[in-house]
């Protein structure tokens, strides 16, 4: 599972958890692309406990076919004053070899009373396993989104860089729509939903890392030969993601769905349609 789609459930969770207790006012906003709605009546600080489970490891740079199970944490905590910092550990139980990844995070949010944000992070990544799993080989993370709320609306553009054998820079961009529906007579239960559809664009140096001499060449000349540019920043793949969470006090329960199409040149170097299914618990516990 991509940190960076972990990251956009968890903090969905989060906004469900909030509104489950009723500091939620009119206007939404987004941490990392992902829902937060705003403003509060009183910003609390709190802390965020959450395991979840994907039946597959989706992860942005798959270029193989073979998928398997992820068991996910993350343990974070968010401040007024805007910082926040996550550590998220994850297993994947079913790999041959045993493999393992720990994120940490750091990163500043801020909102803005005329319904934009901006969020901005840096991030560490370690992962020891099978490489098939590994996705892009990196270290060092950059990011920085600027979000809009309108309605129920909320669109979004991010940029980011993965430091690794090679430097590789990313954009995404996107939109999507946020309803929930208050459940029992005091309405401090909640169901709510946020489809959403992306669109990510980005460099393609980290695919040829591993290649030996002969093989960069013959997949330089196939490129060519078929239309496809090289080292090159381009669209990558179209995203969905659709999380349904029911909200109990300080607890909520989600299913997402998530579902990539890769683009054309994509395709061809042997990326599949990817899907995943994530079932996830989350605890938050309100600091004053």
């Amino acid at each position: 599972m991509s940190i960076r789609i972990k990251l956009k459930v968890s903090l969905f969770i989060v906004l469900c958890l909030l509104g489950s207790q009723n500091k939620l006012v009119a206007q939404q906003s987004f941490t990392d692309s992902t829902p937060t709605d705003t403003v509060f009546e009183e910003f609390s600080s709190y802390l965020s406990f959450d395991i979840s489970f994907s039946n597959n490891n989706l992860a942005s740079s798959n270029t193989q076919s073979s998928s398997s199970s992820a068991i996910l944490s993350d343990i974070s905590f968010y401040h007024k004053s805007g910082f926040w910092g996550s550590l998220m550990p994850a297993n994947y139980p079913t790999a041959e070899i045993s493999s393992y990844d720990i994120d940490a995070t750091l990163g500043y949010l801020y909102l803005f009373s005329n319904g934009f944000d901006i969020n901005t992070y840096y991030l560490h990544h370690s992962y020891i396993g099978d490489t098939i799993l590994s996705g892009i080989n990196y270290e060092h993370s950059l990011n920085f989104s600027v979000g809009y709320t309108f309605g129920g609306f909320y669109a979004y553009t991010d940029a980011y860089s993965l430091w690794g054998n090679t430097s590789n820079y990313f954009t995404d961009v996107g939109i999507g729509y946020y309803h929930e529906w208050l459940v029992g007579k005091k309405g401090f239960n909640n169901i709510s939903i946020f489809p959403f559809l992306s669109c990510s664009f980005g460099t393609d140096y980290w695919m040829y890392d591993n290649l030996e001499s002969s093989d960069f060449y013959q997949t330089k000349l196939d490129l060519l030969q078929n239309g496809y540019s090289w080292n090159t920043f381009d669209m990558q793949s179209i995203d969905l993601m659709l999380p349904v969470t029911y909200t109990l006090k300080n607890l909520a329960f989600s299913v997402s769905y998530l579902y990539s199409v890769p683009t054309k040149k994509y395709s061809f170097l042997g990326w599949d349609k990817q899907s995943a299914l994530m079932l996830s618990i989350n605890y938050m516990l309100i600091v004053k």
